[in-house]
């Protein structure tokens, strides 16, 4: 028996069970797949292919499962009935009177797919699969000749009787580690410090440490002109991890923002593709991808300020006034005034996730339709992760995923900030999620990615505000709800200096 794949029709996909080799009276015929109650036969005396086949193609002609689920077919020998024309002599010895019992029957089927490792309990005895395990031996060890049997128990009796997947790698799959290097302590030299400065007057300032038992004065920063004008000046938000141009970021989440006087002009396409030329003399376009190119550019700073500038714009986690950024190139500078330190400078962004392009997806399967999904991850948020799991599949999303379609777990890992997330199915929104900050967090149950769906996970950064001293939740879209409680709590606006630069937001 086989189930061959005919077509997909409504989420609906269509298999033909099919009779393929000798049958007798007596094989147990039974197909299962997801979501879908199991099918058995038993063939009897007189029963044709066709008779065989139309017990399981009920739908139309076919059997009908959910898109992606692939149904399972097994056969067992079963057993037949035959005249005994002999007569043999029987001679009753001993007689003994045993009371009839009720007795509840289930029908126990062990399926094909077995693992190395997987468990199988039936009340008192338990089995875990060994490698080359059929699901034959199982039903041996049980002490029965086939997969499929019935099991009798006084009428009320509870019956343990359940698998698992048990641990995949055992003693055998263990490998001979040394250790040939001492571990490293690396621990951050910056200290930072949140502090509020209100009602400032518009004049310059400098910050200062102070040694407050010696009453000395240790450091004096650059200066500081205090604005309350956002005009002609942008937000800037940049990071990395470890040690980058002497900047120390091993403390998860950390980045610098800072309020700078820059322009960044409006956004103009840059286009890049590759053509053929045609024996008859035209042309076939292969591929073309379009990007969005911003210049961002100051005028009248010291040179101090674009040393700071350049090494800035070169963190691999780059945020401009809420948009994400790729610094390409160099950051020019040009002297405004000959003989005085006052330069002009200007770069070259590229803004993420602003690529168009006419690339095809190949897959072996032949296309994205054929039992997959893709997921796009679209984020701005610095120290943000998202695993795809199952059991036994782990799978960073950086950009752009393709999975096998199933069901999934989502687990989440956030740094410094509040993270909303919006997960959507072919551009209609699925589900939405709240999720705090220096947090670990896995969804509440699993999120299904149907074959030929495209979903896109989007990441912004957010502030989740509690003014109440009640009960709060805070209801995600689809799943259960996160209480807490908590007390009023304050945003205060952000206040640092970044060497190089005088100037603070």
């Amino acid at each position: 028996m086989v189930a061959n794949y005919i077509s997909n029709s409504s989420g609906q996909d269509k298999y033909l069970i099919s009779v393929q080799s000798d049958f007798e009276p007596g094989n147990i015929i039974t197909v299962t797949a997801d979501s879908k109650a199991p099918i058995s036969y038993t063939v009897v005396s007189g029963d044709t292919q066709a008779n065989i086949e139309s017990n399981f193609n009920t739908t139309s002609g076919y059997y009908s499962v959910n898109a992606g689920v692939v149904p399972v077919v097994s056969v067992a020998f079963g057993t037949q009935e035959f005249n005994n024309s002999s007569a043999p002599n029987v001679y009753l010895t001993n007689k003994i009177a045993i009371a009839a019992t009720n007795v509840d029957r289930y029908g126990i089927y062990i399926g094909d797919d077995v693992s190395e490792g997987n468990i199988f309990t039936l009340q008192d005895k338990t089995y875990i699969a060994q490698a080359g395990d059929k699901s034959s031996d199982i039903a041996s060890y049980f002490g029965q000749s086939s997969t499929y049997f019935t099991f009798d128990v006084p009428t009320g009796t509870q019956v343990a009787c359940y698998s698992l997947p048990g641990n995949k790698w055992g003693s055998g799959n263990i490998a001979d580690v040394r250790i040939i290097q001492q571990p490293t302590n690396r621990k951050s030299q910056h200290i930072v410090a949140e502090v509020n400065f209100p009602d400032l007057p518009s004049k310059q300032f400098q910050l200062a440490l102070r040694n407050k038992n010696f009453q000395q004065i240790i450091a004096v920063g650059n200066f500081v002109s205090p604005t309350f004008d956002s005009n002609g000046s942008l937000m800037v938000e940049y990071s990395d991890t470890g040690k980058v141009f002497s900047y120390e970021y091993y403390e998860d989440g950390l980045t610098q923002i800072i309020r700078l006087p820059l322009f960044l002009n409006y956004p103009t396409q840059f286009v890049q593709e590759t053509k053929t030329v045609l024996l008859n003399g035209g042309f076939e376009r292969t591929e073309t991808s379009i990007n969005e190119n911003q210049s961002l550019s100051v005028t009248g700073k010291p040179s101090s300020f674009h040393r700071a500038m350049s090494l800035a714009l070169k963190h691999s986690f780059l945020n401009i006034s809420g948009e994400r950024y790729y610094h390409e190139g160099d950051w020019t500078t040009n002297q405004s005034v000959s003989g005085i330190d006052l330069f002009s400078g200007n770069g070259m962004l590229k803004r993420y996730y602003s690529e168009k392009n006419n690339r095809k997806l190949y897959l072996l399967t032949g296309s994205l339709s054929n039992g997959f999904s893709k997921i796009l991850l679209q984020s701005d948020v610095f120290g943000f992760r998202l695993l795809v799991k199952t059991d036994n599949f782990v799978r960073v999303l950086s950009e752009e995923l393709i999975i096998p379609a199933n069901e999934y777990k989502l687990e989440f890992y956030t740094g410094a900030d509040d993270v909303k997330l919006d997960v959507y199915e072919d551009g209609s929104l699925l589900r939405t999620l709240l999720i705090r900050s220096k947090s670990k967090s896995l969804i509440n149950g699993f999120i299904r990615f149907y074959s030929g769906k495209e979903y896109q996970i989007v990441a912004t950064r957010t502030v989740i505000t509690v003014i109440t001293t009640e009960q709060l939740s805070l209801n995600e879209l689809g799943g259960s709800a996160i209480e807490y409680n908590c007390e009023k709590v304050e945003i205060l606006p952000t206040v640092g200096g970044i060497e190089g630069f005088g100037y603070t937001d």
